[in-house]
């Protein structure tokens, strides 16, 4: 029988995300202070850096293109 998933709210998620950003990331750590299993808080890491690193190629584009008025 396999395990059911539990759904984690956003603010908890950029909580954890936050505190390995603060610990230097580690991961394990922040697992560790939220009663968390490590590769679920991993997920949430990635997942995050995904996001900023989409985000900061858009921003970098405005920054380039001259604005027309």
């Amino acid at each position: 029988m396999g395990r059911k998933s539990r759904i984690y709210s956003l603010g908890l998620r950029a909580e954890v995300v936050q505190a390995v950003i603060d610990s230097g990331g580690n991961c394990a750590q922040a697992a560790r202070a939220f009663v968390l299993v490590p590769e679920t808080v991993r997920t949430w890491v990635r997942a995050a850096e995904k996001k900023r690193q989409e985000i900061r190629p858009r921003r970098a584009m405005r920054s380039t293109v001259p604005s027309v008025r």
